[in-house]
């Protein structure tokens, strides 16, 4: 006997001698199938609707006890559906996370004030002070009425790549620019870490 939910197809002879086909198992509630069919392809049908069937029925769709209102399951449903990787606790997190950063955030210009004030009370040498003081300012006027928050991996892109720059100024750049997202994310005020 074939296991719950499972069927086969059996060819066979009839009494006549013609071909015929046989669609043969049990049900997931028990109950014996048994359909003969002088047509393969009507025979195949059948098979395909009992096995759809079965599987149906395994899905569990059982009532659970929830703390959720009947909106917020809706809202639940809904964000499995467009979540594309990962599990929704993950999803959740990640936006608690550039949610907060955001409400923290700060404009480019004080947040430059304050990276350099924290510089110089870390007691860097008087050039890496000048040296930064002159690229995340130039990165700070670049950026004029942005949030840090609101800067993304395009702009550093376009303050770090101009065209009219040696390689050595765009890597002096980008340097600068990294020291000075990875002090922001620090500091709250950005989920991004530039490092191209």
């Amino acid at each position: 006997m074939r296991p719950r939910g499972q069927f086969k197809l059996i060819p066979y002879r009839n009494r006549s001698g013609s071909a015929s086909w046989r669609v043969s198992g049990t049900s997931r509630d028990g109950l014996r199938i048994q359909r003969n069919f002088q047509s393969l392809d009507a025979a195949k049908v059948f098979l395909a609707e009992q096995t759809v069937e079965a599987i149906n029925r395994d899905a569990d769709y059982s009532m659970r006890r929830t703390l959720l209102s009947p909106a917020q399951i809706s809202e639940a449903e809904l964000a499995f559906r467009n979540l594309k990787s990962g599990t929704l606790a993950d999803a959740v997190k990640l936006w608690n996370e550039t949610s907060a950063a955001a409400s923290r955030s700060i404009s480019v210009g004080d947040a430059f004030k304050l990276f350099m004030e924290s510089k110089q009370r870390s007691n860097r040498r008087p050039a890496t002070i000048r040296n930064l003081n002159d690229r995340v300012g130039r990165l700070a006027e670049f950026l004029a009425g942005k949030t840090v928050a609101e800067i993304t991996a395009a702009d550093l892109s376009q303050f770090i790549f101009q065209p009219t720059l040696s390689d050595r100024t765009k890597a002096n750049n980008r340097q600068a620019a990294v020291t000075f997202m990875k002090w922001c994310r620090v500091q709250g005020y950005c989920s991004m870490i530039a490092d191209h």
